[in-house]
């Protein structure tokens, strides 16, 4: 079996997550961390799943590194006000920030999955099962990867 030093998150954004996900994902999360004691953790930082993780494993004490495609005044310039304010506040509490690229460029977002993936010894994923997402292609990479994953339905 092999040892679980990084765990990855990835999962989609808030617009495409059922009422009930902070719940959902509050415990998958306490779950994993029970299990995976000292690991480090990896999340994009992007509205929805990761935002909502990173408020719980931030609450428990656990080490959480962002991955950012971009810098986050570039990654959130879309956002809302409160999905900005909540990236700042992020920012200022994980141990580390990975910026991948310094612009926007669309292919950031799949470096950073890629990224996620390489760097973890397990993928959890709030993912609705549905093909064709970032989430999906997440998965597709970990298991080709051979990197074990923890799906969380979404739906």
């Amino acid at each position: 079996m092999r040892a679980v030093n990084t765990i990855a998150i990835t999962g989609h954004r808030a617009h495409h997550l059922p009422v009930r996900a902070g719940h959902y994902i509050r415990s998958a999360i306490q779950e994993a961390a029970d299990l995976y004691p000292g690991a480090t953790w990896l999340t994009g930082g992007a509205t929805g799943s990761d935002q909502m993780a990173t408020d719980v494993l931030l609450e428990r004490g656990e080490r959480v590194e962002l991955v950012l495609p971009f810098p986050a005044a570039v990654q959130g310039a879309r956002w809302s006000c409160d999905q900005q304010a909540k990236l700042r506040h992020h920012l200022g509490r994980v141990q580390a920030v990975h910026v991948l690229r310094r612009v926007y460029h669309p292919d950031g977002y799949r470096d950073r999955n890629r990224e996620l993936v390489r760097r973890a010894d397990l993928l959890v994923a709030f993912w609705n099962g549905r093909p064709g997402t970032g989430t999906a292609m997440t998965v597709r990479m970990a298991q080709h990867a051979r990197i074990p994953v923890i799906v969380v339905p979404m739906y």
